[in-house]
């Protein structure tokens, strides 16, 4: 392999790493923001799951009970879930309710 594919490969995967830095990174801030929302319900968070999904413009972080049955589709468990739509750019909250 000749330097220049080296160099090439080396910032690819530079790139790469700073895609996945920046999407960590705005995972947290979202999930961040949608736990100042839900704290308003007063929940017990150690009893939840908390994922997010980039719809691209949106980014909607969502809270189900950890204790959940798998492979079901809804929210199984005992804990009513929770969903926080967010602005992807300012992660302003657009909307957010319970799930059943």
């Amino acid at each position: 392999m000749n330097s220049r594919k080296v160099i090439i490969i080396f910032f690819l995967l530079l790139l790469i790493l700073v895609i996945i830095f920046y999407m960590n990174d705005n995972n947290s801030q979202a999930i961040e923001k949608a736990t100042e929302v839900f704290m308003g319900h007063n929940p017990d968070l150690t009893q939840y799951e908390i994922s997010v999904i980039d719809n691209g413009e949106t980014l909607v972080v969502i809270f189900l009970d950890k204790n959940k049955t798998s492979n079901t589709i809804g929210n199984p468990g005992v804990l009513p879930g929770f969903e926080v739509e967010l602005n992807a750019e300012d992660l302003r909250v657009i909307k957010s309710h319970f799930v059943r």
